[in-house]
């Protein structure tokens, strides 16, 4: 079953470690992004949007199986 994946990092370079380590664990770049404009629940969109606006930084990955999504869960973490 496909689902998003979501952390939020204090530090950009702690973001973008995290996205490099998806794409290196077999994820592809079109199905990660680093901010919550693609979430779609509007209450998930805003809380995340609030963390964007108070400098935070939100990673966000589609994963297409279980497995997949249990993988990013441990890359994210």
């Amino acid at each position: 079953m496909a689902s998003a994946v979501i952390a939020v990092f204090d530090e950009v370079s702690e973001a973008q470690i995290t996205v490099n380590e998806l794409i290196a664990g077999g994820f592809e770049p079109s199905d990660i992004t680093m901010d919550a404009q693609n979430l779609f629940d509007e209450d998930e969109f805003n809380a995340y949007d609030e963390a964007v606006r108070h400098g935070r930084h939100v990673v966000t990955v589609y994963a297409s199986t279980d497995d997949k999504s249990d993988l990013a869960t441990e890359i994210m973490s």
